[in-house]
């Protein structure tokens, strides 16, 4: 009855480490506040200072950033975001990305939340 126990004990302290997931967080963090401070015309240097540096940038997207989150948590809700900054000239000409940072104006032209 003794070794029982001690199996069963044994057995129930294993089995709780095959359920917990680590939360996982990767990318660039999207804070609506910053995205709602950038402005058509601003240069790269002030978008970096606002957004911080892209996920993406470079090779074959010299004129695109992308800003991209992923969030898993231990239940395995998973929530992505991303925001796609346009350049012209070295200067921001376009956003395109989620709707929780966005919306679109009368003539439908997509503008940050705050600037529209």
């Amino acid at each position: 009855m003794r070794i029982l126990t001690i199996l069963l004990l044994i057995l129930g302290l294993t089995a709780c480490g095959l359920y917990y997931r680590v939360p996982v967080r990767q990318g660039n963090v999207l804070n609506p506040e910053a995205v709602a401070r950038l402005e058509p015309g601003m240069t790269k240097e002030q978008v970096r200072h606002i957004m911080g540096t892209s996920l993406v940038s470079g090779g074959f997207t010299a004129n695109r950033w992308d800003y991209v989150f992923y969030y898993r948590d231990p239940r395995a809700h998973v929530r992505q975001s991303v925001i796609k900054l346009y350049f012209t000239n070295g200067r921001l000409s376009d956003i395109e990305g989620d709707q929780e940072y966005l919306r679109q104006d009368s003539s439908g032209h997509i503008t940050t939340a705050s600037n529209g």
